[in-house]
């Protein structure tokens, strides 16, 4: 099982936002239509994932993914 903090979520998202800023810039409309096919595809490979949200005994909030 591996376990992301919160901020290893944030910055995969702006990292995310980044990527789809530069291909839209770069490529114009097809670069969006790569952008969205990425993220369709990553949905898709979270929905293959169990997610689960916890917290530690410190309060911080953690989410674990579990590959099966």
């Amino acid at each position: 099982m591996l376990a992301f903090t919160v901020n290893t979520v944030l910055f995969f998202a702006l990292e995310l936002l980044v990527y789809g800023i530069y291909w839209v810039y770069i490529l114009g409309y097809q670069g969006l239509f790569v952008f969205l096919l990425f993220i369709l595809r990553l949905h898709w490979e979270l929905h293959k994932m169990k997610i689960l949200a916890s917290r530690d005994k410190g309060g911080r909030l953690a989410i674990g993914i579990t590959v099966y």
